[in-house]
Formats: C-alpha cells, structure tokens, sequence
C-alpha cells in the first residue's frame, strides 16, 4: 500500500524526500520513532546501470580479497529486517543492488549505515 501523502519520494508531512514506507509509517502516526532518520536521509536518485556495475565490480573484489565469507543466518535477517523498513522491493532504492546478496556478504554495507 502506498501513502496517498508521498509523490516520487518526496513526503509531504516531513517536507522531505523519504523511502515510501517511512511516509506510511509517519502517516500512521510513528512519526516520532521515524522522523528522527528522516533528516539523516539524503534526496535519492538510483544510480545509472554503468554506476551499479562499477559498484558490483568493487564489492566482488573486497568480496573474494576477504576469502568470500559470509554473514550468520541470524545477522543476515537482521541486515534484511532493516532493509525491509525502506522498501518491500528486492533492490535497494539507494544503491540498485540486490538486497538478499548484498545482505549476505560480510564486505558490504548498507548505504544509510542501517547494518
């Protein structure tokens, strides 16, 4: 379900650009537990295709320098879980990447610094 309030990211009540489900949850009235992110959250615009293969390149790197390890199950539901509160897709709105591989690799990181 979308916040009827958000258009092309941009949240009315916050006056801000915000992931769709932060809109929903501060609509619902969790507005103090979610606006306090919503200033750390720069306005997004998601990468080219040539910018998310470079960065595809440079974490398969790191990740085959650090001998391809992975996160534990439990910290890869973690990682997931706060995935999960900027979007229900299955790419990242921020970086393009694939939230169930770049969750399981211990290189990566989440571009908000969630995980």
């Amino acid at each position: 379900m979308d916040c009827p309030r958000i258009t092309n990211g941009y949240c009315e009540k916050v006056n801000k650009r915000v992931p769709p489900l932060y809109c929903e949850k501060i609509c619902k009235g969790e507005y103090e537990k979610y606006i306090s992110d919503a200033p750390k959250l720069k306005p997004y615009k998601r990468p080219k295709r040539i910018t998310q293969a470079k960065l595809f390149v440079r974490a398969m790197r790191k990740w085959t320098g650090s001998g391809f390890k992975v996160v534990h199950r439990d910290e890869y539901r973690k990682r997931l879980n706060k995935c999960k509160e900027c979007t229900e897709k299955k790419t990242c709105p921020f970086c393009g990447c694939n939230l169930w591989a770049k969750a399981a690799l211990k290189t990566e990181q989440c571009p908000l610094g969630r995980w």
